[in-house]
């Protein structure tokens, strides 16, 4: 089962929600899909993003975060460099997109906190499972768009605010809701 927020992030909302989340949380923070180094020492690592259109970041609880499974790739462009399989890994992913010509696409903050592999089902730490609870209540905090499940951080706000518009799926997203359109004549029937 995975859990998520859909929130529009600009670069410098990241910056301040990932701030706010290493003041509350012992967080070890990992940016990219690829890597290479050591992974289990808390030197910096040399990492890569999947696209170029989208940052990718790990948040990894340095006490709540047990299980993390790193899969060595060997073939592709990435040969011998490893990924981290956020799915069977005990760790929350945040996902930005970069600003398009469209506007800005939602950020998606997301943890796996059940999953099944060969029929059998792998389940999380239920201290894991807090600590996303708690991440997903600090991204929600922020306000809600035209729908509900879809939030703005401040600097994206603004920016909506100037003209550049915000999108889901390349479709406006209005920052608040919108009035309904007055019904002029009911419906009949048949």
């Amino acid at each position: 089962m995975q859990k998520q927020v859909w929130v529009y992030l600009t670069e410098a909302d990241e910056r301040a929600l990932l701030s706010e989340l290493c003041g509350r949380f012992p967080l070890r923070l990992v940016g990219g899909r690829f890597f290479q180094g050591d992974v289990d020492a808390d030197a910096p690592l040399l990492t890569r993003p999947l696209r170029r259109t989208e940052h990718c970041t790990f948040l990894i609880h340095r006490e709540h975060s047990r299980e993390l499974v790193w899969e060595e790739l060997t073939d592709g462009p990435f040969a011998g460099w490893r990924r981290l399989d956020d799915v069977r890994s005990e760790v929350i992913a945040l996902v930005r997109p970069e600003p398009e010509q469209q506007g800005l696409g939602p950020a998606r903050v997301a943890a796996s906190t059940h999953a099944w592999f060969g029929g059998k089902r792998l389940r999380k730490s239920h201290e894991f499972g807090r600590f996303v609870n708690e991440v997903l209540d600090v991204v929600q905090r922020y306000p809600a768009t035209a729908f509900d499940w879809l939030h703005v951080a401040p600097e994206a706000a603004r920016m909506a605010l100037e003209g550049r518009p915000l999108h889901y799926l390349y479709k406006p997203v209005p920052l608040a809701a919108q009035q309904a359109t007055p019904v002029t004549r009911p419906h009949q029937g048949r």
